[in-house]
């Protein structure tokens, strides 16, 4: 077998648009790989493991797919638009360009174009569309490396679709063809091309050469493992479908109608709450995993799950702020569990939730403040709550809050707005559960010179003038209110830390 790489390779159309936002979905990556899994036992050991899932799908979309993701964050899938054509995307965590659309470089195809892996050093690979008949549909592979669209047919005949599974760092890749019978074949790229005829590889390559899929495919001997193409070991996996691996050997897949990960003899569901459809079709070596999955009302987004207690960012569903310049969080939170938050800020900025669990604490960085100001909305306007150190987790009480600010960021640390890693911070919630969250920043134009003095000297005015009515509001408060340590100690938010 030999790859072949058809035509000259051409420039990736690489189109800044709009980022992510809320809407609507229709799964498109799974459609089209799910289908090939019988059905095979699953393990039935469960462990406690529980994530954070971040709910994202491209703006404008009738589609949102998410199918790899690498150690830096970035994530790649496809989304259809309303016009039916499907785009390939890239999400990225600063300092990259946060939304990038891709499309094949041919205009004489339909536009079909579904990435499905991505290495450290920005390399993706997937399939596209090169039937230019609308009606009609073949795939080939692709690889884009630095901007350079190379398309890949793997079998022996131009007719022939390729699918490419997955990219290593060493730019290793591997997936599967079909021929003209119908039969799959799998082969995997090193350094030279290896034909995989008795295994079908479906995710990976891993930087050790691990590939999961199915060995013996359509067989009655068929089984679902990892084979390191390099030597030739085989592991057996007792799941259903597998996916994507990562470089600790942890898998992750679909078992009947639900997404898994699974590392040793751990075997963990992973599906948003309320889904009737999960799948997990790629997990990096921190633990994230990306996929996508149908709610209630048979809409399909993507998803980013993050392992609960991590310290890892989670970014705002949306490269822009959103209505009245909040950045927004579509989040499915475990309660009592913190996640670190990474707005863009200036001076300081507003939490609020929606349809969902109130704030229980916050925890703050040393960025821009020795103290910062906590003030919490009682239902017309905000109110002083606290003082609050960096580094000093502030409970908000039993019942918690739906709606607070900080102030108090010195403007001379000069914190770029358009910068999302310039003030992470951590919150938890008082209950697990579906939650929307805004944090809006309070900015205010870049001072210089005199300028920055005399905006340093009003705004320090102002918080030096409510630590001292704080410490008035102190005196006559205890009369009527007992400062606690206990987050639960009180039905109101207590104004004490933890």
């Amino acid at each position: 077998m030999r790859v072949v790489h058809r035509g000259a390779p051409g420039s990736l159309s690489l189109r800044p648009a709009a980022g992510v936002s809320g809407g609507q979905g229709l799964l498109i990556t799974v459609a089209f790989i799910a289908c090939w899994w019988p059905g095979v036992t699953a393990a039935q050991t469960f462990s406690g493991i529980d994530y954070t899932y971040s709910i994202f799908d491209i703006q404008g979309a009738q589609s949102t797919a998410a199918s790899g993701i690498n150690n830096l964050g970035q994530i790649v899938g496809s989304y259809s638009d309303a016009a039916g054509t499907t785009h390939g995307f890239l999400l990225s965590p600063p300092p990259f360009t946060p939304f990038l659309r891709i499309d094949n470089p041919n205009p004489g195809t339909f536009g079909l174009t579904v990435p499905r892996g991505i290495n450290d050093a920005g390399q993706v690979v997937g399939s596209f569309d090169v039937d230019p008949t609308p009606s009609n549909t073949r795939f080939a592979g692709f690889l884009i490396t630095n901007g350079v669209f190379v398309p890949i047919e793997a079998g022996p005949n131009p007719s022939d679709p390729t699918f490419i599974a997955g990219i290593n760092d060493h730019s290793e890749m591997a997936g599967n063809w079909t021929d003209p019978s119908y039969v799959l074949h799998g082969f995997a790229i090193s350094d030279h091309v290896a034909s995989l005829d008795n295994f079908i590889p479906f995710g990976g390559p891993n930087n050790s050469g691990d590939i999961v899929g199915v060995r013996d495919y359509g067989m009655s001997s068929q089984v679902v493992g990892v084979l390191n193409f390099h030597n030739g070991a085989f592991v057996p996996l007792p799941v259903g479908g597998a996916f994507g691996i990562n470089d600790l050997g942890q898998v992750v897949g679909v078992y009947g109608r639900t997404g898994f990960f699974l590392s040793g003899d751990t075997y963990v569901t992973v599906a948003p709450p309320g889904s009737s459809y999960s799948s997990a079709l790629d997990v990096n070596n921190l633990g994230q995993i990306v996929g996508s999955f149908s709610d209630s009302n048979s809409r399909q987004h993507g998803f980013l799950a993050t392992p609960v207690g991590s310290s890892i960012p989670i970014f705002p569903t949306g490269s822009v702020p959103g209505p009245g310049g909040a950045f927004q969080f579509h989040l499915f939170v475990v309660g009592g569990s913190p996640i670190v938050l990474d707005p863009v800020v200036a001076v300081g900025y507003e939490f609020a939730t929606s349809g969902g669990p109130s704030f229980q604490s916050i925890l703050l960085p040393a960025i821009g403040a020795s103290m910062y100001e906590i003030d919490v909305w009682n239902g017309s306007q905000y109110v002083f709550y606290q003082q609050l150190a960096p580094g000093v987790t502030l409970s908000l009480g039993v019942t918690g809050v739906s709606r607070f600010r900080v102030l108090g960021i010195d403007p001379t640390a000069a914190l770029d707005p358009a910068n999302p890693l310039a003030f992470p911070a951590t919150v938890s919630f008082v209950a697990g559960g579906e939650v929307n969250v805004t944090m809006t920043p309070i900015t205010v134009p870049e001072p210089t010179g005199i300028v920055l003095a005399a905006v340093a000297a009003s705004l320090m005015g102002v918080v030096c003038n409510r630590r001292f009515r704080a410490s008035m509001m102190a005196r006559s408060d205890r009369a009527l209110t007992a400062r606690s340590t206990d987050r639960d100690s009180a039905s109101f938010p207590a104004k004490g830390r933890s």
